[in-house]
């Protein structure tokens, strides 16, 4: 992985921390006051980064395996392993912790389909996941599952990809995120952004540096000038597509520089990077316990909401990044492990 694509992945999951904290501190149980809401009030970005970087990613490390069906194989288990195995077990532990009476406001999946759309991440009903979160992760599915259509055959991958694309832009759409239809899910505009991010790799891969150059500063203009344009207000119909065409123009730009002359080291944020993954899923119901210890010792009384808001998000990003070393790695390292072994034996039954 590129280090300035991992260290922009760790801030962007930073991003999205401190857009929750800010909100959950607003919430009266935990003082009422959305400390720092003027500075974070579009950390909600970081998502639309990862759509734009996931879109990039793919082309960049699966490109070769297009119309290769041979690899149709390894391309679903490293989806799969990187996916699904440390959701389920977050998930699973969440979902316990709220049936022994640890949430306050979480809901489990009430029927048949609503647990199946949970589990596989497959959108059947409008189900909120017991991890909010994971609301991307059912357009991230989809977007591999169209992929996946591409490396098994070419011709109809494209034409799936491209029908997709043109019926999502036709009805340009952003749903709600918390309980989207199966309709709203699959034609969200935000699926838009996996296009935005494919271009971006082609471009990186495929110009000049001057391009890219350009590229890189017209993302970061159109970025600075949407935001501002929307500053105190809500999230206009179109400013998402301006933010995805932002980034991947930064995305490409920072890839290219990186390629061609070395890039920069940010060793504490392509950590962070690392860790982005657990991070995301997590960091909501830890946020959650942080905020109920601060309001249960009454530190609120004493301390200043800014002081509690920064210790908070440091306690909420050292405790996601020792899960992420504790649980996350070593459970990559086994399904890689599982991989090889697996290769192994096929190979020696050839």
């Amino acid at each position: 992985m590129l280090r300035t694509i991992q260290a922009g992945r760790g801030l962007a999951a930073l991003a999205v921390v401190m857009f929750h904290l800010s909100i959950a501190m607003g919430d009266p149980r935990y003082g009422g006051t959305p400390v720092f809401r003027d500075i974070t009030w579009r950390g909600n970005l970081g998502v639309d980064f990862f759509f734009v970087l996931s879109g990039f990613i793919m082309m960049l490390i699966h490109e070769r395996d297009i119309g290769e069906p041979s690899r149709w194989r390894n391309f679903a288990y490293a989806r799969f392993s990187r996916l699904y195995p440390i959701y389920w077990l977050y998930s699973a532990v969440f979902c316990l912790l709220v049936a022994f009476g640890f949430g306050t406001v979480t809901q489990l999946p009430s029927s048949l389909w609503d647990w199946v759309s949970t589990i596989f991440l497959v959108r059947l009903s409008d189900v909120t996941a017991p991890l909010a979160v994971a609301w991307t992760l059912f357009h991230e599915i989809a977007f591999y599952g169209v992929f996946s259509i591409l490396i098994l055959n070419k011709r109809a991958g494209l034409l799936v990809f491209f029908a997709w694309m043109l019926t999502t832009a036709i009805t340009f759409n952003y749903p709600p995120t918390d309980s989207p239809s199966p309709i709203q899910t699959y034609l969200a505009a935000f699926n838009l952004d996996f296009m935005i991010g494919i271009a971006s790799c082609l471009v990186m891969q495929r110009t000049s540096t001057v391009v890219c150059n350009a590229c890189f500063w017209i993302g970061s203009a159109l970025l600075v000038l949407t935001i501002g344009y929307e500053y105190g207000i809500d999230r206009l119909h179109w400013s998402g597509i301006a933010y995805g065409l932002a980034f991947g123009g930064i995305i490409a730009g920072m890839a290219a520089w990186e390629r061609r002359r070395g890039g920069v080291k940010i060793p504490l944020a392509e950590q962070l990077g690392d860790a982005s993954y657990t991070t995301y899923l997590i960091h909501v119901p830890v946020i959650g316990v942080c905020l109920k210890l601060v309001a249960k010792f009454h530190f609120g009384d004493a301390i200043p909401g800014e002081a509690i808001y920064i210790g908070t998000m440091l306690a909420v990003v050292c405790s996601t990044y020792a899960v992420h070393k504790i649980v996350e790695r070593p459970l990559q390292r086994w399904m890689k492990h599982i991989s090889k072994k697996n290769h192994h034996q096929a190979a020696a039954t050839v």
